[in-house]
């Protein structure tokens, strides 16, 4: 007796092989984007801040060289978090959330000036620091960390 096996058609098999291959690329673009915290300003940026927030404090360093800053804000903390840059004048040049154990990277164009930078969670005391930003210089990029 025969057994009738049907035959995998083409179309699948070439979703199959894009599909790999997809997420191969995922996992190359994933590896660049890590080493962009890791000393590495990302495309378009002067220089990268890192923010460390908890229920206790949030950690940056108070000055940074550049006109485009992306700031990789982790929030280590059990709720969700505010993230707001005030301006010299008091106006708001950034503002968003992280939530909570996540992380997050926020992109801004500041010019030269002394910023105010807030966190918050309802129920938990407000952080509040102070960073001073520097014309970009004519060489590299810059990132700063805590």
């Amino acid at each position: 007796m025969t057994r009738f096996v049907p035959r995998r058609s083409t179309p699948f098999l070439t979703l199959a092989v894009v599909l790999a291959a997809g997420m191969l690329l995922v996992g190359c673009r994933t590896e660049g984007d890590q080493n962009a915290t890791e000393g590495r300003a990302p495309t378009g940026a002067d220089a990268v801040v890192e923010v460390n927030l908890d229920e206790s404090q949030m950690k940056l360093l108070d000055q940074v060289r550049g006109a485009t800053i992306a700031f990789d804000i982790s929030n280590l903390g059990g709720r969700t978090r505010s993230f707001v840059v005030t301006g010299p004048d008091g106006s708001i040049e950034l503002q968003g959330s992280v939530r909570a154990a996540d992380s997050e990277r926020m992109i801004v164009e500041l010019d030269p000036g002394t910023y105010t930078v807030t966190s918050e969670a309802p129920g938990e005391d407000r952080f509040e620091q102070t960073l001073t930003v520097a014309a970009p210089s004519a060489s590299a990029t810059q990132t700063s960390a805590p």
